[in-house]
């Protein structure tokens, strides 16, 4: 008996003919040219037509899950979601191994979250048959559908083999990154994307979130300056890249970021959070007075958004600018508070401020009224601590800073504070014991071998704090901070020309290390020797951060060691008035004016010595220089 051909082998040999003959000539309705016919209707367009004769079809070969399937692709073309379904499986319902309705299927129900297990089953039905290997979108749906069921390695593997054979298929690459990331692969994920990432601003993107996340922050910066070049008057884009400039944290970065904002403020001048970068950017160049500038246009624009205060208060801190600080963001914190808004770090900001002034019930109040506000945080706890130290109220700051590690258990910074009260209330033995047991329990902790060695030297133990620092070299091979505290700590103990080798080893490996720089031209002007050499190093260490206070006051003493007493006057009246609690800056401030014969100023510059900080200077000797200046007047 002859077998009828199969349903697969007619739709194959009988396409040639369904495309030749005209279906409405032929006077044989049988079912299999309805069938035919439909796919010819569908080609062409014919929604209509198409499915009054897969619908004949059909009708006449119920039996049929081909005719199924193809019904469920027309309502899929349709976008009719719900039909499809329920032709696909019906087809399912004849002949379970029917590949168009499980594609039919896989592809519906990946859309819906829900049921992306079912559309796994169905699209690994597709993946395993012969048409289904080469089947981009079945390979890419059951990839991405793999991720979102968690069988992360499965997406890998699946996605892996798809950008294989479609090497520029660029959803493939995206997705693949994305599963790599979901596994912890980001070096992989990077891989996959850097080929071809500078042609589609979308990876491109994907690929700078690649890289901050594994802290490559220059990279990631050009990542995103090659997709917002790609798209050029994209803002997010340039937003996004102006961002990545600044995390990078240097000059160069934030010149870059200030030229890529002209264009974004060009277009629209009252952009809040292009002025928000801006004012960042020029504090990172600098140039507090145009960031001070930005963040007073933002408040201008909406003296509601907070972000214009903290650009404020950020950029009149840099600037030193402290009763401007205070004067201007008090007032926004009040009305931010009346508002509901988090004030938190604002008054962060106000406390520093009040500090930097002396002012430290205020400095302390401001921070409770942060915690009054509801903030909790290990940060403001540190600030809190940190505020009854400098404020010399060191049995209170001891005892905060217990409660704190209680508090937060894993933050390490209480302990060191709390050992910073100890010690300075006096109780040298019990502050080194904690501090020593805290370094045993976690030697990773640079902070903790610093702290020790400066509290070694400070107790007399020099030698035991210089064992400490060459363990830490060891351990933190590319730390300057050990050879920097070694230096520091020779300096300290008088023991100056091993100071200056320690000073000189670390600028000679890291030329532009201006604290190095600065402390051992400070070392050499205040001894009065190779004064020449004191101002090149000082220079040089201004030279990276101009507006530094404590460089300012190094250049200036060394100046008066000269004789040079004009210019030092210019640079100490710039380091006394960013530092007015500093009695040693404010003391070499009074000994210029006073060679100037400005008695008086200097009267009032050594009074401020002598209700300063009180740290490394002579009271006797600046209360003589006082007396001897009134005769003077």
């Amino acid at each position: 008996m002859a077998r009828r051909p199969s349903w697969r082998l007619l739709v194959l040999a009988g396409l040639a003919l369904s495309m030749a003959v005209p279906v409405e000539a032929q006077t044989d309705r049988d079912p299999y040219y309805d069938f035919l016919n439909g796919l010819r209707l569908k080609r062409q367009g014919d929604a209509k037509g198409a499915l009054e004769a897969l619908e004949r079809a059909a009708a006449g070969a119920p039996d049929s899950a081909s005719v199924q399937a193809e019904i469920a692709e027309y309502f899929v073309w349709q976008r009719r979601s719900d039909e499809a379904e329920k032709a696909a499986r019906a087809a399912l319902a004849i002949d379970a191994d029917a590949v168009i309705a499980h594609r039919v299927l896989g592809l519906l129900l990946a859309g819906t979250p829900a049921r992306t297990k079912e559309a796994v089953a169905h699209l690994e039905r597709v993946a395993a048959s012969p048409t289904g290997a080469t089947d981009i979108q079945v390979q890419f749906t059951l990839g991405r559908a793999y991720l979102l069921t968690g069988a992360t390695d499965k997406a890998i593997e699946s996605l892996s083999r798809l950008v294989e054979d479609q090497p520029y298929l660029s959803q493939a690459r995206d997705m693949l990154a994305q599963a790599l990331m979901t596994a912890g692969r980001d070096d992989e994920a990077i891989d996959v994307l850097e080929p071809v990432a500078d042609d589609d601003p979308r990876l491109a993107i994907r690929l700078a979130q690649l890289y901050e996340q594994a802290g490559r922050r220059r990279q990631a910066a050009e990542a995103y300056g090659r997709a917002a070049g790609l798209n050029p008057r994209n803002r997010d884009l340039q937003m996004r890249y102006v961002s990545s400039l600044l995390a990078t944290n240097t000059r160069s970065d934030a010149e870059k970021a200030l030229e890529e904002l002209v264009s974004v403020l060009e277009r629209d001048p009252r952009d809040t959070a292009a002025l928000y970068l801006q004012s960042q950017a020029h504090r990172s160049v600098g140039n507090p007075d145009a960031a001070v500038r930005a963040a007073r246009t933002i408040l201008e624009i909406n003296p509601r958004d907070i972000s214009g205060a903290y650009a404020l208060a950020q950029a009149l801190g840099q600037a030193r600018r402290y009763d401007d600080l205070i004067a201007e963001v008090e007032p926004l914190v009040t009305a931010a508070a009346a508002r509901g808004d988090e004030t938190a770090s604002l008054l962060m900001y106000l406390s520093a401020a009040y500090q930097s002034l002396g002012r430290h019930d205020q400095a302390i109040g401001a921070l409770e009224r942060a915690k009054a506000g509801g903030a909790e945080s290990a940060a403001l706890d540190t600030y809190i601590v940190q505020a009854y130290l400098a404020a010399g109220r060191y049995a209170q700051a001891a005892d905060l800073a217990a409660s704190a590690g209680r508090a937060h258990p894993d933050d390490p910074r209480f302990v060191e504070l709390q050992a910073s009260a100890l010690f300075r209330s006096g109780a040298q033995p019990r502050a080194l014991t904690l501090l020593e047991a805290a370094l045993k329990a976690h030697p990773d902790r640079l902070e903790r071998h610093l702290q020790l060695a400066q509290f070694y030297g400070e107790a007399g133990r020099v030698d035991d704090g210089l064992q400490v620092l060459e363990r830490a070299a060891t351990r933190f091979p590319d730390s300057d901070l050990p050879l920097f505290q070694r230096g520091a700590l020779l300096a300290e103990a008088e023991r100056i020309g091993e100071a200056e080798q320690a000073f000189s080893r670390l600028i000679e490996r890291e030329p532009e290390h201006a604290d190095a720089l600065n402390y051992l031209g400070y070392m050499l002007a205040d001894r009065g020797e190779r004064l020449d050499e004191a101002v090149a190093l000082i220079r040089r260490a201004l030279a990276v951060d101009e507006n530094n206070p404590a460089y300012l006051d190094s250049l200036g003493w060394a100046y008066y060691k000269q004789g040079r007493f004009q210019e030092a006057e210019q640079y100490l009246m710039r380091a006394a008035g960013a530092m007015a609690q500093n009695s040693v800056v404010q003391d070499h401030y009074g000994d210029v004016l006073a060679r100037l014969g400005r008695y008086r100023d200097a009267t009032e510059a050594w009074t401020r010595a002598l209700n300063g900080d009180g740290e490394d200077v002579d009271r006797a000797a600046i209360e003589a220089k006082i007396r001897d200046a009134r005769n003077r007047q």
